[in-house]
This record gives C-alpha cells, sequence and structure tokens, in this order.
C-alpha cells in the first residue's frame, strides 16, 4: 500500500506552489529499481468521491493499490512505485482512467463537474501525455482499447489467421492515432508508444497461440514463417522499454515460442535454465540483468523452498543481485510454524467447512481452477494419495478458485476427485489470495495436525509430498505416545 496524504488547501495554491516554478527535462530512462513519482488528486467538487488506484511493478512483480475517498476540497498525495515509462489504472467514482507516468515526474488531476457531467484535468510534467491518454479513451469509449479487444479474439475467434488480422488492426488504429497527435506530444514519449505498441502486439500473438494450445485446448496451425513475420524487425535488447511490463511480457513469450520448449513443465526455474543459452546469446546490459531478475524473483516467490541460491550469480548489476538476495532471505507469508489461515468454504454438497473442521489431522491442500490444465494433471496422483491415507488423520483438500461453480462440478464429476472439494469465489477468491501468497496455480500448503504451517507452497502430490507426509504422521504418532 503506498502512503498518500490529505491537504485542505485549495487545489490552485497547490499548483502555484508544485508546478509555478517547476520544469523538469526528462533524460532516457533506463531502469530505475528505486524509482518514484507523485501523483496528487484534487477534489475540486462538492461530494466526496471514491478513489481507487492500480499500479503494477516489474520488482517485485506486484501491484500497488488504493481505495479510499476524498473529501469535498480536499488533496490526496500518492507516492507511486514507477521502475520505467509506465501506465496504471486510476478509477474516480466508478470511472476508469489510464494514466502514464514515469521516474520523477510530478502530476496533479483536478476532479471536477462541467455542466453537471464528471471531469477531470491535468497538470504537470506529463500533462500533453495524459490528455491525448483521455481523449483516446473518449474515442474508443474505453481506456483499455489497445489490449482488451486483443484478449476478447483470443478466445472468441475460430481461426489464429482472424486473430492476427484482429491483432494487426488494433495495433495500426492506434498507431494512426498516435501519429495524428504527435506534433502535440514529446517526440520520446511518441517513440515509446510506437514500441509499445509493437511490442504488444507480437507478445499478444505468440500469447494467443500458446494460450489456446494450454487452456483452450485449440492447436492452431501456423505458417511456417509464422514466428519471423510476428517479430520482424523489433529491436530484442531494447533498453530504453526495459521498465515497461508489456515489454518483458513480450520477451517471456519469445523466448519461450523459440527455445521449442513447448507446453511441457511448470517448473519457472527449470525452463529458465534450458533457454538461459538463447537469453545470454541476444540479450545484453541493463536488458538482460532485469530480465533474469525478474524470472528469478517469480521463482523465489513461488518455489522458495527449491530455490537454486547460485543462479542469482547470473546477475551482474550490483543493485539487482542484491535485491535478489534479500528477496530470498525475506520472510516469506505463512512461514514454519505460522498458524493457519481461516476459511469457511463449501463442498459440492453445500455443506459449509472451515479450517478448524480439520484440526487434529495433517493437511494437504491443493488451490486449483478450472481454467488451469496442470492442476488437473494433479488429479491421479491426489486421488491416490487420498486413497493412501483414507484410514490415517489426513486430509486432502482442494479448494477451486476463480471458476464457475458448474464447471467445478462438472470437472472433479469427470476426474472422479476423491479428495475434499471445497469452493471459494468473490472475496474469499481475494482472502485466500493474500492469506496463502499465492501466485499462480496449482499451489500446495502442508500443515500439520496442530494446525501449524509445515510448508506453504510445498511440493505436489506428484512431487512426492507423501514423504513429507509420513514423515509427519511418525512424528505425530510419536508425540501421541509421550
Amino acid at each position: 500500500m503506498s502512503k498518500y496524504y490529505l491537504f485542505g488547501l485549495s487545489g490552485s495554491l497547490i499548483i502555484l506552489i508544485l508546478f509555478g516554478f517547476r520544469f523538469t527535462q526528462f533524460e532516457d530512462i533506463v531502469f530505475d529499481l528505486e524509482g518514484k513519482s507523485i501523483l496528487y488528486v484534487s477534489n475540486e467538487t462538492k461530494d466526496s468521491i471514491r478513489i481507487q488506484l492500480e499500479n503494477w511493478c516489474l520488482l517485485p512483480m506486484d501491484s500497488q493499490e488504493i481505495d479510499t475517498i476524498l473529501a469535498p476540497a480536499d488533496i490526496l498525495k500518492i507516492d507511486l512505485i514507477v521502475q520505467g515509462n509506465s501506465y496504471y489504472d486510476l478509477t474516480l467514482d466508478e470511472i476508469k482512467y489510464k494514466i502514464f507516468t514515469r521516474p520523477g515526474s510530478v502530476e496533479m488531476i483536478f476532479v471536477g463537474y462541467n455542466n453537471e457531467v464528471p471531469q477531470i484535468s491535468f497538470s504537470g510534467d506529463l500533462r500533453k501525455i495524459n490528455e491525448f491518454l483521455l481523449r483516446k479513451a473518449n474515442k474508443f469509449n474505453s481506456p483499455d482499447a489497445d489490449w482488451m479487444p486483443r484478449v476478447n479474439a483470443t478466445h472468441s475467434e475460430q481461426e489464429f489467421d482472424r486473430i492476427i488480422e484482429i491483432n494487426d488492426s488494433i495495433t495500426r488504429i492506434h498507431q494512426e492515432l498516435l501519429s495524428e497527435n504527435s506534433s502535440k506530444l514529446p517526440p520520446w514519449y511518441v517513440a515509446f508508444e510506437n514500441d509499445r505498441l509493437n511490442y504488444l502486439n507480437a507478445g499478444f500473438k505468440l500469447n494467443s497461440l500458446l494460450y489456446r494450445e494450454k487452456m483452450l485446448n485449440i492447436v492452431d496451425q501456423v505458417q511456417d514463417d509464422f514466428f519471423q513475420n510476428t517479430v520482424g524487425s523489433l529491436q530484442i535488447n531494447n533498453e530504453r522499454m526495459t521498465g515497461n511490463g508489456r515489454y518483458f511480457f513480450f520477451l517471456h513469450d519469445y523466448f519461450f515460442y523459440k527455445a521449442n520448449n513447448g507446453l511441457e513443465g511448470d517448473d519457472q526455474l527449470k525452463i529458465y535454465k534450458e533457454r538461459f543459452e538463447i537469453i545470454k546469446k541476444e540479450l545484453k546490459g541493463i536488458v538482460k540483468n532485469v530480465y533474469i531478475t525478474i524470472k528469478l524473483s517469480n521463482e523465489i516467490d513461488r518455489n522458495r523452498h527449491i530455490f537454486d541460491t547460485t543462479s542469482i550469480s547470473h546477475v551482474e548489476n550490483e543493485k539487482l543481485n542484491e535485491f535478489l538476495k534479500r528477496r530470498y532471505l525475506s520472510n516469506p507469508v505463512l512461514p514454519k510454524r505460522s498458524k493457519l489461515p481461516y476459511f469457511y468454504l463449501m463442498d459440492s454438497s453445500e455443506v459449509y467447512h472451515s479450517s478448524g473442521d480439520f484440526q487434529g489431522k495433517i493437511l494437504l491442500i491443493n488451490f486449483w481452477a478450472t481454467s488451469c490444465k496442470p492442476c488437473i494433471k494433479e488429479f491421479p496422483s491426489e486421488n491416490a494419495l487420498a486413497e493412501k491415507y483414507k484410514d490415517e488423520p489426513v486430509a486432502v483438500i482442494n479448494i477451486c478458485m476463480e471458476s464457475s461453480v458448474d464447471s467445478w462440478k462438472r470437472i472433479i464429476r469427470k476426474h472422479g476427485l476423491k479428495t475434499v472439494n471445497l469452493y471459494s469465489q468473490g472475496n474469499w477468491d481475494k482472502k485466500l489470495t493474500k492469506n496463502f501468497d499465492i501466485n499462480g496455480w496449482p499451489h500446495s500448503v502442508l500443515v500439520d495436525w496442530k494446525g501449524n504451517i509445515v510448508q506453504n507452497k510445498c511440493p505436489r502430490a506428484s512431487k512426492n509430498v507423501d514423504k513429507l507426509i509420513d514423515q509427519l504422521l511418525l512424528e505425530m504418532n510419536e508425540s501421541n505416545d509421550q
């Protein structure tokens, strides 16, 4: 959560203080691990307004979120984590805006009314850019018009050639609008945004092909020159894009596709090692260091218990190397011997179970979703565990998240899932994600008979977790004999 402050000063006075004598010339920004920017929001209306903000960072890959109420005539100050040229989502009384920022910038947004219609205006270093984004959102009736139609095409189109056409069309429309407004925008922004749209286009094409096979069971046939045509003349090692998430999403799919790893395996560290020779050959300098740091940071979050600390030596940048060491040594969410977080969830018969109902049993809790194929591949191993321990004080609990009730029930029937099957939705999804530090599925947690965490993000059923359960059973029996 970012820091924010309320001031009882008028917007015009604050503007005079903040911007009256300010003139910022931005140098080329590559990547700033400790980068910050400042946003002020001034409520010029007679009513309180709700302010929600979501700002995704690269290192660590997490969102900075705010949800607060701003009283009339008050000003909210928000310190943003900003590591490069990037966008964040700002929602004012349910109206969403896309806002641009970069390290060192100071911006102010005025919220007022024009003929009783809500209206915002900008002041600050990036005013012209954010005014352009506002016009763009109004033109397309959405602040997400450059990427949301791509998502819809991935899911709805039958022919992959059609997905390619839609992506190219969206990119062309947005680049034409950018060109039409280029005289009103800083040249560095025009160059950056053109690059971003090109990486967004190529990344969505590559990702759509992989996603459709992995998640939708659609195997698309593409031309032999698909990869070459998709990447085209894009610069793979692009320093000025290093702080932008879309560029790194493109790199992820680029290396995944080029290394021809296919879709097997979900050990990200193992996949990274297999691609490392290609990465070393094509990336260099700060791009290589940031890319590897992002991958290793995510691996620490997902698999701290099996993380190979020697891989940190691949990061040559001193600040990033130290970041990874601190990340690894930091206290994880749900460390060993912490208490099992509370939950209260229904089973397929609509009977509710709380976490306390399982006291006295060793628990293997598996979080999954109906869209997650690796999760479903675990079912035979989870069934085998449920059968192995059916006469022991052990419960294998599967908690389905972010899925419809119908698809959940259909899949557990189809696969004859013998585990304790619970269903999470809405606020419980958010609560469980936070309390168990769920970064992706499948996610497993081992709990002892006293309700204490043995290991969050423990090995899955197919990865010999039964050896840990057997050891816990021995300890439990020895404890009972004393």
